[in-house]
């Protein structure tokens, strides 16, 4: 603020500011709502998707405690053997202007499979069972992290816009609309001073003296 006397054309770009909020205030909103929708669609997919991971995680431990009570640390060391590393991959992927991850495995998935070194044959029902719940698992676990990740990610969104929106609604505008109230108090006073200058200017010429 510099201490030059207000003018009109402040008063009218100050107007201007206004309505650029104003506007840009319903963009935000707009775009809560559409990240609200999402949210609220995943919330139900992500507790149906948990309790399906849940139930599957626990035939996996089941599985994978009998191998460890019949067959010992040296059927599971065993599995290990000539299993790659697991390499990921990332997607960006956005709803309404908001960013969220998807993870996906970097190589083909059928090359990474069947490379374990044992006989199907000298194993035990166990170990195939261990097998079986894992391969089962494996799909439910990708979309249990993506889902997870897109869920963060969106409501950590949901919070930074409605933290812009409560302060362009509650410190900008009000800020904005006081100064566009102090101005233009400002400019009446001065309208209606030079008014009534130039009206006494006038009634004081010998012309009204008569």
């Amino acid at each position: 603020m510099n201490n030059s006397p207000p003018t009109r054309s402040q008063l009218i770009d100050l107007k201007r500011r206004i309505s650029t909020v104003e506007h840009s205030k319903r963009l935000l909103e707009k775009k809560r709502d559409a990240i609200m929708r999402a949210i609220e669609a995943d919330r139900r997919a992500y507790r149906t998707m948990r309790s399906a991971f849940s139930e599957s995680y626990r035939q996996v431990y089941l599985a994978y405690s009998l191998v460890r009570l019949f067959e010992g640390d040296a059927a599971i060391k065993l599995l290990e053997v000539g299993v790659k590393v697991l390499k990921l991959r990332e997607r960006d992927h956005a709803i309404a202007g908001c960013k969220y991850p998807e993870f996906v495995e970097a190589i083909d998935e059928s090359k990474r499979r069947g490379e374990a070194v044992f006989n199907p044959i000298l194993t035990s029902l166990y170990v195939e069972d261990l097998l079986e719940a894992l391969n089962k698992v494996e799909g439910l676990l990708w979309q249990f992290i993506n889902l997870q990740a897109k869920l963060k990610a969106l409501e950590t969104e949901l919070r930074r816009t409605q933290i812009k929106i409560n302060t362009l609604q509650h410190t900008v505008l009000p800020a904005l609309t006081e100064e566009v109230k102090r101005i233009g108090e400002i400019l009446g006073d001065r309208e209606r001073y030079e008014h009534f200058l130039i009206k006494k200017s006038i009634t004081s010429r010998p012309y009204f003296q008569r």
